[in-house]
């Protein structure tokens, strides 16, 4: 489940951090976002970074830079 913050934002810009494919996967399927890798990079990311418009609400889907290192090309969504 996405923070209520997320759900409800106060701004108009909000960021979500991701730390696993699954976590990734789990945030992409509840905001009926693409959910495919190329080489480990999920689509339209730049460095680690998915940016979308929902409901006039800038998001940021963002990697945890603490433990980023770079993307993991054994990452790749199954197909459903």
């Amino acid at each position: 489940m996405l923070p209520k913050e997320v759900i409800t934002p106060a701004s108009n810009v909000v960021r979500i951090q991701y730390t696993t494919l699954e976590n990734y996967l789990r945030i992409a399927d509840q905001l009926k976002i693409m959910r495919d890798f190329k080489d480990g990079v999920p689509r339209t990311a730049y460095l680690g970074v998915i940016t979308c418009f929902i409901n006039g609400v800038r998001i940021y889907i963002a990697p945890d830079w603490n433990i980023w290192s770079g993307y993991n090309s054994n990452w790749e969504a199954s197909s459903e």
